[in-house]
């Protein structure tokens, strides 16, 4: 427990001021490296690290995505090429990955190939959708309840689960997640979303109360998000996908719930306006 925390403590202070400073470039370095991280330890998890012809164009869009992605925005309105910059980067990406698979002489499996090609996209989109946020209105106030939502079930499913745990949430994906935990989380979550509105957000009525009723849907959302990763470990037998952070193991354990935030948050907000 004493590990866990300490691990916490001394992450949060190393990429905090990234978060401060987001209006820099700090942030498309910060989640640049973490997307460069958790496209290796997925490529080491699935095996296809060696596989020069997947790893080679997974790094190299884990590196652009997070800076092409600012790029876009800021010349949206400019130019039709330049939005696209991203979907074109992610696209050449699958692309040159399945040729690769073609010619590979059989070396390479389709099926393993084409999934982690397909979550290397989701883990590179969720993780650069952070700066998208960060750059709506309001995005520098906004953003953090990414990382509040996804922290804050965390931190919460885990106490509850702890002191009140008895009924099994899935354990064939999580063993150690309970259904009392997972309720825990949604409130927790609730209950900062509240606090942080009150306290950060210039919202009217309607959109604190939507705010709030908001709240549960990301902490189940952020539960998914973890359980998929989940998942995918114990399909390839392993517990952790790294050993990066002591008592949390690799980036995709730390962040697997921030990526699934970031992506319903960057969608709903984009589309509809929520809040800002």
């Amino acid at each position: 427990m004493l590990v866990r925390i300490i691990t916490a403590i001394l992450w949060l202070a190393a990429i905090l001021p990234c978060l401060i400073f987001s209006n820099t470039v700090l942030i498309n370095i910060l989640v640049a490296l973490l997307c460069l991280m958790s496209t290796f330890e997925m490529l080491r998890c699935t095996g296809l690290l060696k596989k020069k012809g997947i790893s080679i164009p997974a790094f190299l869009a884990a590196a652009a995505v997070p800076f092409a992605t600012r790029f876009s925005y800021l010349f949206q309105e400019k130019t039709v090429i330049n939005s696209n910059v991203c979907i074109s980067v992610l696209m050449l990406f699958i692309f040159v990955v399945f040729t690769y698979t073609v010619f590979s002489k059989g070396k390479c499996d389709i099926v393993n190939s084409s999934f982690v090609t397909l979550i290397i996209m989701y883990i590179i989109g969720g993780l650069s959708a952070i700066i998208l946020i960060r750059d709506m209105p309001q995005g520098n106030v906004f953003y953090p309840l990414v990382f509040v939502a996804a922290w804050g079930t965390d931190i919460f499913a885990y106490f509850v689960g702890m002191l009140f745990g008895k009924h099994k949430l899935i354990p064939d994906v999580s063993p150690k997640k309970t259904i009392e935990g997972a309720i825990g989380g949604i409130l927790g979550t609730t209950v900062l979303f509240a606090v942080y509105g009150m306290l950060f957000l210039h919202l009217e009525t309607v959109q604190y109360i939507v705010l709030i009723a908001f709240a549960p849907f990301v902490s189940v959302v952020a539960q998914v998000g973890d359980l998929l990763m989940s998942l995918i470990k114990r399909n390839y037998g392993i517990k952790d996908y790294g050993k990066l952070l002591p008592g949390h193991g690799g980036v995709l354990d730390r962040f697997d719930s921030i990526i699934a935030v970031s992506l319903l948050l960057c969608i709903t907000c984009g589309t509809i306006n929520l809040l800002v």
